[in-house]
């Protein structure tokens, strides 16, 4: 926020900008939706199916994973949701995937971070994560694609092989 208000801007100026800024979001999510990513949907159904736990890591603020989860309909996929707020550092330090990891008792090194930010990526794999990269992160991850529908239906298993720990 400071780069873009300038370097005389108060902290009080920065939080209110960024307070409407999440606002706003949440309120154009309410009016006009969201759709998932092409390939999510079935990516969830095949991990849920397959004993994979999944957990979301984000720096986000808690309301809009909510409010993203509930528009989504996805909530019921995600046994943990672990937020900026619940963390100190956001991305692209692993905390919140250690903590998304922790929360569900599985070790870094069996979990697969999905990211679409280099950055992330990159933080994600300094914490011994397996890692997929969408988009612009594909370069930097283990395996990258532009799209979770061009996911080999084996690519989990690959990454972390003998499957998923059960709870």
């Amino acid at each position: 926020m400071r780069m873009l208000l300038g370097p005389q801007v108060s902290p009080q100026t920065i939080e209110q900008v960024a307070r409407r800024k999440e606002e706003d979001y949440r309120q154009q999510v309410r009016a006009g939706g969201l759709e998932l990513l092409r390939g999510v949907a079935d990516w969830l159904d095949r991990l849920r199916a397959g004993g994979w736990r999944q957990a979301i890591g984000s720096s986000a603020p808690p309301e809009n994973l909510e409010l993203v989860l509930e528009v989504t309909h996805t909530r019921p996929y995600f046994e943990r949701v672990i937020s900026g707020a619940d963390v100190a550092r956001g991305k692209p330090d692993p905390e919140v995937f250690l903590a998304a990891a922790t929360s569900l008792q599985v070790p870094p090194e069996r979990c697969v971070v999905v990211e679409d930010a280099p950055d992330a990526v990159e933080g994600a794999r300094s914490a011994r994560f397996r890692t997929v990269g969408v988009r612009r992160a594909s370069a930097s991850a283990e395996i990258g694609v532009d799209s979770l529908d061009e996911l080999s239906e084996d690519a989990f298993d690959r990454l972390v092989p003998g499957g998923p720990l059960r709870p």
